[in-house]
Parts: C-alpha cells; sequence; structure tokens
C-alpha cells in the first residue's frame, strides 16, 4: 500500500488550503467596484455619510458591490473638483453640498437658499417620506437635477445648522457689515451673504483653513461639528451663532457608472444612499447642540447666539431677496406647500401673484 511520508501530507495539505482560499476569494470577489469620496475626514460629517453608504451598499448588495472610500481629501481633489471627475466619469461617487451641484443645475435651488426653512426638522419633514424614501417633490428635483447636470443625483438631506465664526469678533447681525466673508461658490450663497451686508468671497473648502489665517478672509460659515472637527476655530475663534442656514448634502454618481448597473443593482445604490443620509440627517439633530455646549464653549474666545427674534429679522431681510432672484426656478408646488406653514414665504407668494 502506498504510504506519503508527514512531510509530504503536509505540503499537500497546504496545497488544498491555498487552492480553497484562492476559489473562495474568488466567490468573495465584488462584481462591480467604485471609488467615493468626501472631504472631511471619516468621524466628520460628510465622512460619516460616506462610511454608512459604502456599509449599506455591501450589506445590500451581499458584497457584489465595493466602494473604496477617500475622505479627507485623500483622492487629492476636493468635492468641488470632484462634481467635475463625475461629469468626466474618471470618478465614481462624491459626497457633496447641494450648493455645489448649483453650478450644473438649479432644480435643487430649494435647498441651496439660507433661511428657506425655518429650522431643521421642517427641512427633514420636506425631504423624507421614510427611512428609505423620498418624498414625491423630491424625488422630482432630484431626476431634474440628474438631468440637467449630467450626474446622478441619488439622495439629499438637510445636515444641521450652519453659523459663522471669524478672526474678529461679531456680536450682532449688524456687524456682519463690510466683513469679507467665504462662501461656496454657489451664485445664492454669494448673493445671500451679500444681502446680509458682508462681502461674500467663494473659495474652495479646502482652502479655507489658510484664508482665514492669513486672514484673506475675515470670517467662514459650516458647522459647529465642522468648526472643531477641520480645526477652524484655531484662526477663527469668535463664533457667531446665526443659524442662517441647514446644510444640504448629497451623494451624487457618475452616470458612465451608473448605467454599467443592472437596475438590480442600482436600486440598490439609491435605497443605501437615502438610507445613509437619513439616518445622517437624524444624527445631525444632536449633533450641533453636543458641539456648541462641548469643544466650541471650551474652545472660542467668545460665543454670540442671535435671539429668535434677530433671526427672523434677517430671515425677513435675506429671503425674500432671495426668493425675488431665484423663486421662480422653484416649482410652485414647492413653495405653495412651504408657505403653509411659514409666513414670510406665504408673504412672498402673495405679492408676487
Amino acid at each position: 500500500m502506498l504510504k506519503l511520508n508527514e512531510n509530504k501530507i503536509s505540503l499537500f495539505l497546504i496545497l488544498i488550503a491555498m487552492l480553497l482560499l484562492i476559489v473562495s476569494s474568488g466567490y468573495c470577489e465584488a462584481k462591480y467596484k467604485f471609488n467615493a469620496i468626501a472631504d472631511e475626514a471619516i468621524w466628520g460629517e460628510t465622512g460619516l455619510i460616506l462610511q454608512t453608504f459604502e456599509s449599506g451598499v455591501k450589506y445590500l448588495s451581499d458584497g457584489d458591490i465595493d466602494i473604496k472610500m477617500f475622505p479627507a481629501g485623500e483622492w487629492g481633489t476636493g468635492e468641488e473638483a470632484g462634481l467635475q471627475s463625475l461629469q468626466l466619469g474618471t470618478l465614481d461617487i462624491v459626497v457633496t453640498m447641494s450648493a455645489n451641484l448649483g453650478l450644473y443645475t438649479d432644480a435643487l435651488y430649494v435647498f441651496d437658499i439660507p433661511f428657506m426653512f425655518k429650522n431643521l426638522v421642517d427641512a427633514m419633514l420636506f425631504t423624507f417620506a421614510s427611512t428609505t424614501e423620498h418624498t414625491p417633490l423630491v424625488k422630482k428635483l432630484l431626476e431634474k437635477a440628474s438631468e440637467e447636470s449630467g450626474i446622478i443625483v441619488l439622495s439629499m438631506a438637510p445636515m444641521g445648522r450652519r453659523d459663522i465664526f471669524s478672526n474678529k469678533p461679531i456680536n450682532s447681525i449688524k456687524d456682519l457689515k463690510g466683513i469679507k466673508i467665504r462662501t461656496m461658490a454657489s451664485p445664492i450663497q454669494v448673493d445671500a451673504f451679500n444681502f446680509m451686508g458682508a462681502i461674500a468671497t467663494p473659495l474652495p473648502y479646502s482652502e479655507c483653513f489658510t484664508a482665514l489665517q492669513l486672514k484673506t478672509v475675515d470670517a467662514a460659515e459650516n458647522s459647529p461639528a465642522a468648526y472643531t472637527m477641520m480645526k477652524f476655530i484655531e484662526p477663527a475663534p469668535y463664533y457667531f451663532g446665526s443659524d442662517h442656514y441647514s446644510s444640504v448634502v448629497g451623494i451624487a454618481m457618475s452616470k458612465k457608472s451608473w448605467d454599467s448597473l443592472p437596475k438590480a443593482y442600482q436600486n440598490v445604490i439609491r435605497q443605501a444612499a437615502v438610507g445613509a443620509m437619513n439616518v445622517s440627517s437624524i444624527w445631525s439633530l444632536g449633533s450641533a447642540d453636543y458641539s456648541l455646549n462641548g469643544e466650541v464653549k471650551n474652545g472660542a474666545k467668545a460665543i454670540v447666539m442671535i435671539t429668535p427674534e434677530e433671526k427672523l429679522e434677517l430671515r425677513k431681510t435675506v429671503l425674500p431677496k432671495l426668493l425675488d432672484k431665484y423663486g421662480k426656478t422653484i416649482d410652485m408646488d414647492i413653495l405653495k406647500t412651504l408657505a403653509e406653514g411659514d409666513k414670510v414665504i406665504a408673504d412672498w407668494l402673495e405679492e408676487n401673484k
């Protein structure tokens, strides 16, 4: 009877194990692989969205779709340039502010206009019908935005308040006059801050810290969490709680990448995107208060929060001017829906019948 010595048996078992590993890894190999970027670190707002989206896609596709994450500029470019790459088909997915998409489509202007929503909860109720589905109005907006931009806009969601921080004290809304403030490149954002009396200065997000440090700008604006996470507290230690805007963030995909997927996998991608944005939007409800009462309070030189009366005054000053300029691009059904519980919008509609 043929006998194998121990060395040959060991070698045989090792070869079998290697073969099984190769075969099993073949079965586990993802069918589709995509690259996705976000401007912030994995624990920042857009980084968390990216993580949630990636894990949702992997779970819902049973591992058939793999998304490689590049947070905090690891891809080598920010979300503004990333959107250009989506159009060219050289990048697959970008987590981005809706205002950046405003350069490619006006379909999302309702999300871009500061003071459009009275608060974050109102914005969320307008956006979501359930945890994994947008309202019919928002679905219509995303479809239009995708058609106009040539980029598949998978999902959008409000992500909490944005405030102003500066390298000089701001004690009231009157002090905004003449302040040179970094804004996103969106024309709406530029107009909004100019209407507030400030001097809007569009700059890429990646240049914001240096611009504050070198005093190229006096101020910038973002969420309380981004203020501390991105270390803006160092060059801009004066915090002014203007609550002028609810950040609206979305997940966008290259049409080339989207078209490479069968319908079933497209549904998986969209469901994961809406779910990730919904969870992140809910998270943002508590994030602002936590940051304001924690790191912002402990690290800023001064914190000034405007009163509800001051916010209403600012809203009455700025929002009608923005609607005068951009209101015609917003679907009338949307404006009528928002006007039902909002006197500022209702009054504007009445004056502009």
